[in-house]
């Protein structure tokens, strides 16, 4: 097995990972003599590493995911596995082993990453893994170049969320019915957020919420009850050429169409997030989200664009609450995490509140 390792107990869980892997995989005992391990990465959310074969012959590589529920309150260790850990696993399992059958992006050149195997009692998912670069960071910079007049950059990063758009137009549209939905169904979790943000934050944005939704408590909206999923990120996205490539999508469940399009563009929104450029740029400019929702248009031309509008309130009171979470969790001094969350984040989520306000 390629690599010199320090025994720790993660690392000889990993070790025991690639075994398995090696036997499932190739057929043999000694398979794992033909593997080489990269180091292990960790995150909030889960423990990673990419797993090579070295035999030329036969050279393939894997990418190794054991997810964990939030390691910020814990011990960030691979071990134990709680039964949330392992119902993390098994919904992502069951998710990509469905887009794999049903997601039809090739036309579009959006594909989601293809699970290889499972490893049940190690909680440890293998998949394919791609030669791709993150598109966060891509999409940053074609944003930023056009925000200084390079056009055919803004183009560029349209295009490609025009593209997105239109893959999970076509995927919805493969498994939803018609729905009714009236205005007040996501009223209570708006109204959730909005008691805890103003308990921590006293900003007085705050209060206007609820007296702008009065004025929809009694509309109603045609939509589409469809399969839907939580990891739908832009922080999952890899970019390699012209090619698109999606990971981690989380659990599946059945909900609106319009929850799966508020997460995504709220992850869009947030693309200079941790960046200086935030206090200076804000949001990205909005060609390419408008053109992500077109692509998706496309696919459901009769879709409402007001209870949209609701389900980015609600992505944008969620985001906020968990970014200040997040910031709680910091070893900073309170003094800098009060700086932070008062420059930083407040007034950034602050302006996100109001402008989206004024589209009620």
């Amino acid at each position: 097995m390629g690599g010199a390792l320090a025994v720790t107990g993660d690392n000889m869980i990993q070790r025991q990972i690639g075994d398995q892997a090696a036997t499932r995989l190739f057929g043999t005992t000694d398979a794992i003599e033909r593997l080489k391990l990269g180091p292990i990465q960790r995150n909030f959310f889960s423990f990673c590493f990419q797993l090579d074969s070295i035999d030329k012959s036969d050279h393939r590589k894997l990418f190794v995911k054991i997810p964990k529920t939030d390691l910020r309150r814990r011990e960030a260790t691979i071990l134990p596995l709680s039964d949330q850990d392992k119902a993390l696993a098994h919904e992502e399992v069951k998710s990509l082993r469905l887009l794999a059958d049903h997601w039809d992006g090739k036309s579009d050149n959006v594909e989601w990453i293809k699970v290889v195997d499972f490893l049940e009692e190690l909680n440890a998912i293998i998949t394919e893994r791609v030669d791709a670069v993150d598109a966060f960071s891509i999409f940053r910079s074609l944003d930023f170049r056009s925000r200084l007049g390079n056009c055919i950059q803004g183009n560029r990063l349209a295009g490609y969320m025009g593209r997105l758009g239109s893959a999970l137009g076509r995927f919805h549209l493969q498994r939803y019915k018609t729905a009714t939905v009236s205005s007040p169904i996501i009223f209570p979790k708006i109204y959730f957020y909005c008691r805890e943000l103003s308990r921590q934050t006293r900003n007085p944005c705050l209060m206007k919420v609820p007296a702008a939704l009065t004025k929809l408590e009694k509309l109603s909206f045609q939509t589409a009850e469809t399969e839907t999923f939580k990891g739908l990120d832009i922080r999952n996205v890899l970019i390699r050429g012209d090619n698109l490539f999606l990971l981690d999508p989380g659990k599946m469940k059945r909900s609106f169409r319009e929850a799966d399009l508020a997460r995504f563009i709220m992850t869009y929104r947030i693309l200079y997030w941790g960046s200086p450029l935030l206090l200076l740029l804000g949001t990205p400019g909005d060609n390419a989200e408008n053109s992500f929702v077109r692509g998706y248009s496309s696919h459901f031309p009769d879709m409402d664009s007001k209870l949209l509008d609701l389900y980015v309130l609600k992505e944008q009171l969620k985001h906020w609450h968990t970014a200040l979470d997040s910031l709680s969790q910091k070893a900073w001094s309170p003094l800098v995490k009060s700086i932070a969350a008062r420059v930083y984040v407040n007034q950034f989520y602050e302006r996100q509140i109001l402008q989206q306000m004024r589209k009620f």
